[in-house]
């Protein structure tokens, strides 16, 4: 692979990152370490590293750092960005006592909206005591069950509209797409800890990971979003004659 020359923001971005990399690697604290999960993460999506190394597996190893541990690190840290960006849905104390690489991976592709009540779930199963990570595991798999069923049983579009009969094949299709996509990130996750073994060194774990989170999301924002407000789902101009408009255009708008 033909290495490539950074740009002069990026060489400074590049310098700074690897400074916090190279300051925080060995540090075991709570915070070093999500700086460090941090620092990695732009270093990785903005593909900083390109200029000396032909991947970012490559740079990983050329700084000593396991590939595995710096997956976890970065997996957990989506899950603090997440649960942050909608702090009021939680209780504070709750929140406190979860904030740990340890804890978030236990919430690690799980839907974004079922974060708040798996938290508080797992705060009952403590009865007021610490949360740990092994409650965590029980809640999601208390929550995830009657989600799953609701989903079936209960036609609600992204607004928590009911999807009138017509939309129910099309709201079904929807359904079997969410469950595509998580096969798909269940994989990725199978592949990075297969990379991470011997033998796996030469998997294109970068390439493949980024391929599969497109195709993932891809598939989620292609499905049912809500019922055309212009047709009540008969079809017409504005929503291609589908009776619904997908996930990716309520994103867009």
């Amino acid at each position: 692979m033909k290495l490539q020359i950074l740009s002069a923001s990026e060489s400074r971005e590049f310098s700074e990152m690897e400074k916090i990399v190279d300051s925080k690697v060995s540090i075991k604290g709570r915070e070093s370490q999500w700086e460090l999960w941090h620092a990695l993460s732009r270093i990785m999506s903005g593909r900083l590293y390109r200029e000396k190394h032909s991947s970012f597996y490559a740079y990983l190893r050329a700084k000593g750092i396991e590939q595995s541990r710096v997956s976890r690190g970065i997996s957990a840290l989506g899950v603090k960005y997440a649960i942050e960006e909608k702090l009021w849905l939680y209780d504070r104390e709750s929140v406190r006592m979860i904030m740990s690489e340890h804890h978030l991976r236990e919430l690690v592709g799980l839907d974004h909206d079922a974060m708040p009540e798996v938290v508080r779930v797992a705060s009952q199963i403590a009865e007021g005591g610490k949360i740990t990570a092994k409650n965590l595991k029980t809640a999601r798999a208390k929550v995830s069950a009657p989600r799953a069923a609701r989903r079936l049983s209960h036609r609600l579009d992204e607004n928590g509209d009911s999807v009138p009969e017509v939309m129910a094949e099309s709201f079904s299709a929807r359904n079997a797409l969410n469950e595509l996509s998580d096969r798909i990130r269940a994989i990725a996750e199978e592949l990075k800890a297969i990379a991470s073994r011997p033998g796996g060194q030469f998997v294109p774990c970068e390439e493949i990971l980024a391929g599969l989170g497109n195709i993932s999301r891809a598939l989620v924002l292609s499905g049912f979003g809500i019922t055309c407000q212009e047709c009540s789902g008969l079809g017409c101009t504005s929503c291609r004659n589908t009776g619904f408009h997908p996930k990716r255009r309520l994103r867009s708008e």
